[in-house]
């Protein structure tokens, strides 16, 4: 049911093309990791070259390499590139005066 209103939607607004390359954002949470479901789907259907991103905020110490090596891990179940990413973001927060969701 999701998956066809994701689908239908980006084909109405034209956010896809076949053979697009589509670098998705994965925290490890549940949406994205809902996100990341439907668009592996949508890869078949469309021709898509799929990469799959996660940033280490550099926060959160132990739990934050728990979660890329998590994200990692359903990169690689699928078969997926996984590109990982890090930012001292209380560091660049501080630096440019930002709270650290803008940072983020």
């Amino acid at each position: 049911m999701l998956y066809g209103k994701v689908r239908n939607f980006s084909a109405r607004e034209g956010l896809l093309s076949p053979g697009d390359r589509v670098v998705v954002a994965v925290s490890g949470g549940p949406d994205s990791m809902v996100l990341l479901d439907i668009l592996d789907h949508m890869k078949g259907e469309l021709g898509l070259e799929l990469f799959v991103a996660h940033l280490d905020h550099r926060l959160r110490g132990k739990e934050a390499r728990r979660d890329a090596e998590f994200v990692e891990s359903i990169a690689s179940a699928r078969d997926l590139p996984f590109i990982l990413g890090t930012e001292e973001v209380g560091e660049l927060a501080r630096r440019e005066g930002l709270s650290l969701e803008e940072a983020a």
